[in-house]
Parts: C-alpha cells; sequence; structure tokens
C-alpha cells in the first residue's frame, strides 16, 4: 500500500495538483483509525485530481517508471472517465478528475478548476465521499463535506443528493448500495431503500458484469441473507435473478425443512464459508424446487429438482456473465447435492461419484473440505431442523473413499 501512496504523491508533484484518495479506502481507513480491526485498507485505491486536465495529465505521467507498469482509460460516451494506473504487484490505482453538475440532476463534466464541495456532489453516498490529502499524517486530514463520518458511525448508507436523483443519475446505484452495505455490514436508509423499490424495474439497463460484480460482493459478506432479503424486499431479485425469487413461499416438508425454500437457499449461503462458488451453489442448489413440487400421499416432494436447478442455475450464470471455470464448478456442485449414501454403496458406485465429483488423490488427508460435502454441512444448517452439519452416515462416505482413494495410490 505505501508503494501506492509512494506514487500519488510522486503524480501531484510532477503535475503540481492536489490529489485526494476517496472512496472505500477512506472509508476503510477511518474505520481502521478508530479501532475496528475487522476493516482492512482496500490494495486498489480511487483518487481524485485537481488542479489538471486528463491531457495535461497525460503529458506528465511517468510511463517509464518502475513503480508503474500498465496505464488504461476508461470512457463514459465518448469523454475520458478516469485513467487506471496498474503497479507491478498488480495493485490498481483508479484516477478520477474533478467534476462539477451542469444542474442539480444534470450532466457530469470534468472540471479542473472544480472545487472539493463540486465533486462531492458529483459522488453516490455519503460513506464513500470522505477525501484523504496523499500527505495526510493522521485521521485528522481526513475531510467530510457531508456528514459522512456521521453515516459510518450510525452504520448507514445513505445517498447525498435526494435517493431519487442518486438512483435516476446512475441506475447501478440500486443494487450498489445494498452492496456497499453488505460489505460493510450496514444498513440502508429507509428512504433509499423506498426510491430503490420504485426504480426497481430499471435493473434492467444495469451492465450484467456490474451486477455480477456488486451480487459477488453481498454473496461473499459476513451475513449474504440479511442482504439477499433486501434485494427480494426491494424488487431488485426479480429483475436480475428471478430463479431464486421465484423460490419465495415455496414450502417445504415440515419433517425435513423449517424454511420456504427461498429462506432455505438464503440460510445455507450464510453457513457456507465465503468462497464464492460454494456461495453460488447454496444460494442457486434448489431454484428447481418450484417448477418440481408436488404432493405425494400427503408429503411435498421435489423429485429430480437437482436437475432443474442446474438447468436454472447454467442460464442465470451465462446472463450475468460468469467465467467458464466458476459456472462449471458451481453447477456441478448443483448437479451433484442430492447424493444419499448407504452402507449398499458398491466399491463401483463410490468410483462413479469419485469421477463425478472431481475428487483426486490429492485430496485424500482433506476429504471432508471438499466444496460438495461444505455445501452439505451448510444445507443442513440451513434447514432450520438439524443441528449437526455432519452425520455418522457422512463420516463413513468420506471413510470409504479414502479407502478407494489410496486403492489407486
Amino acid at each position: 500500500m505505501q508503494n501506492i501512496i509512494k506514487i500519488l504523491k510522486k503524480l501531484q508533484k510532477i503535475t503540481s495538483t492536489k490529489i485526494f484518495m476517496v472512496g472505500s479506502y477512506t472509508r476503510n481507513f477511518f474505520i481502521r483509525t478508530c479501532g475496528d480491526p475487522a476493516e482492512k485498507l482496500d490494495n486498489n485505491v480511487e483518487a481524485v485530481m485537481f488542479g489538471a486536465s486528463i491531457y495535461e495529465f497525460m503529458k506528465h505521467t511517468p510511463k517509464n517508471q518502475k513503480l508503474i507498469s500498465q496505464i488504461s482509460i476508461q470512457y463514459d460516451n465518448e469523454n475520458i472517465a478516469s485513467i487506471t494506473l496498474q503497479t507491478p504487484e498488480k495493485r490498481f490505482i483508479r484516477i478520477l478528475f474533478s467534476r462539477r453538475k451542469i444542474k442539480p440532476d444534470g450532466i457530469i463534466i470534468m472540471d479542473k478548476n472544480a472545487t472539493l464541495i463540486q465533486d462531492m456532489k458529483c459522488r453516490d453516498f455519503k460513506m464513500n465521499s470522505l477525501y484523504l490529502p496523499v500527505n495526510y499524517e493522521s485521521q485528522k486530514d481526513l475531510i467530510d463535506l457531508c456528514k459522512g463520518i456521521n453515516d459510518i458511525k450510525m452504520k448507514r448508507v445513505s445517498s447525498i443528493a435526494s435517493p431519487r436523483v442518486c438512483l435516476k443519475t446512475s441506475y447501478p446505484n440500486l443494487i450498489k448500495a445494498i452492496s456497499m452495505a453488505a460489505v460493510s455490514n450496514f444498513d440502508v436508509e429507509e428512504t433509499l431503500l423506498r426510491e430503490i423499490s420504485r426504480y426497481a424495474k430499471l435493473m434492467k439497463e444495469v451492465d450484467p458484469d456490474i451486477v455480477r460484480a456488486e451480487f459477488n460482493k453481498i454473496l461473499t459478506c459476513k451475513t449474504p441473507s440479511k442482504y439477499l432479503s433486501l434485494l427480494e424486499k426491494t424488487g431488485l431479485l426479480r429483475e436480475f435473478c428471478s430463479e431464486l425469487s421465484s423460490c419465495v413461499g415455496v414450502t417445504q416438508e415440515p419433517k425435513y425443512h423449517k424454511y420456504d425454500v427461498f429462506n432455505h437457499c438464503l440460510y445455507s449461503c450464510d453457513n457456507v464459508e465465503p468462497d464464492l462458488v460454494i456461495r453460488l451453489a447454496a444460494v442457486l442448489h434448489d431454484i428447481g424446487k418450484p417448477e418440481t413440487r408436488k404432493i405425494r400421499n400427503g408429503k411435498i416432494t421435489f423429485f429430480k429438482h437437482e436437475v432443474i436447478s442446474k438447468r436454472k442455475a447454467e442460464a442465470f450464470l451465462n446472463r450475468l456473465h460468469y467465467d467458464t471455470n466458476t459456472k462449471n464448478r458451481v453447477l456441478n456442485l448443483v448437479a451433484l447435492h442430492m447424493y444419499h449414501y448407504t452402507d449398499n454403496y458398491s466399491d463401483s458406485g463410490i468410483r462413479k461419484f469419485i469421477r463425478k465429483a472431481g475428487v483426486t488423490v490429492d485430496d485424500i488427508k482433506t476429504i471432508n473440505q471438499l466444496p460438495l460435502f461444505k455445501l452439505r454441512a451448510g444445507e443442513r444448517l440451513g434447514s432450520g431442523v438439524k443441528r449437526k452439519p455432519i452425520t455418522l452416515n457422512q463420516k463413513q462416505f468420506e471413510k470409504r473413499i479414502r479407502k478407494i482413494l489410496l486403492q489407486s495410490v
């Protein structure tokens, strides 16, 4: 991180500008300096530069410096929106140029003569609007122009402009408000939530890559069920993941499940480690149940729901442009999550499972750490009726798998 600060100080000196760090870095800097060990400074930094145009900056950028390995430019409607510098350590510095609005809910333009207050009004949420000079010495150097520190202390996400303006001028803020709260374990201000519900249908206009990135933040936070529920409550979820939203209110056999399918998926997600693949599998593993639900002999059944779940999960993962590796691993977990071991399993049956699950001899010592088995443990705890994540039967299954694997060494 010191290397990034060093780069920013160097840039400030050679361009004769004023550079301030802003966004998640400064937010977490404040939280950390208040003594919260749970918050860490980001490896990547967003900064804003005052006193130079994009072209003046490029003229002075130290392209050949050892501190910078790559420079890329991001365009927005044919205008340069930001410049990203990459360090040899694969860390990124995103530099924006001071901005101002032409009118309260109108166009934002780059203006090297814009003031901090004008730039602040172009930002989205109060907790993201703390400015920290690159030459800072302590927390006292933080510049708070819109009570962002108060929002952080209140553990709340609220908008700088009115919620309506915040959302209508930048549709991604619909989901970013919730993902930002999820990452920080904050709440979303009620007026902002109401406006999100009002404009939820605009989610269809948001780039799938942005939706994926923000959804991933929610999935891998400390308590994903809280924020996934907010996505459903506001109507956002049905706009980009109707497969999961359709599980709301789908009741299950009380003997095995306390919750409906939707909440079971959410609580299963809570009860697995914050690994993206396992949490995706947890939240998607039963989305085929609404389509397969039937009453047989007075009992609720979902025969072969894992087949439908896999098909629906694939459609969702494709829609949000998940990479092939992530997609294949998630789909394999969803397809196999209904495995049922008994003492009658033959050795050939065990070998068939090993092939399907992708288990290798390298897994002998850590069989119980297989993603599929972690998913099963999370599922059990997410049922609301099963208190133990691992059964004796599961342990016997793992023992059989080790035995078969050892025979192949």
